[in-house]
């Protein structure tokens, strides 16, 4: 799946309204990154009652507040400058390795109660009955 950033784009400009309730500035704001690439994809909005192409949107902030993407520098350091794919990509690496290796302890531990369950019943076959 590789989304492609127009249209990204486009599902954001159609969305903003001031609010940071959407999906992609949660994700934004979680992941501490901006755009799917680099804050730099969101310089091609260019409806200006919307956006300038100066602005990222304030969830790409590392500390947040109203209107603190606008006029945008890529020098600036008060912004996350990196993708959220490749955050998201690597994420979900590191947490798919670390869920494998819980669901196999938990895998394990209800093999090694069954075993037990089942000795537990064979010793006690013909007392209980």
């Amino acid at each position: 799946f590789h989304p492609h950033p127009v249209d990204i784009k486009q599902w954001y400009q159609r969305r903003v309204r001031g609010n940071t309730d959407n999906m992609l500035n949660i994700l934004m704001e979680e992941m501490d990154c901006c755009g799917i690439y680099n804050a730099t994809d969101f310089q091609t909005l260019t409806d200006p009652t919307l956006w300038n192409q100066a602005n990222v949107p304030d969830s790409c902030c590392k500390i947040m507040s109203t209107g603190c993407g606008w006029n945008y520098d890529p020098s600036d350091t008060g912004i996350n400058h990196g993708g959220c794919l490749e955050k998201s990509v690597n994420y979900l690496r590191e947490n798919f390795q670390k869920a494998g290796i819980f669901i196999f302890a938990v895998i394990a531990v209800e093999i090694l109660v069954i075993c037990i369950a089942c000795c537990l019943r064979k010793r006690s076959k013909g007392l209980l009955a």
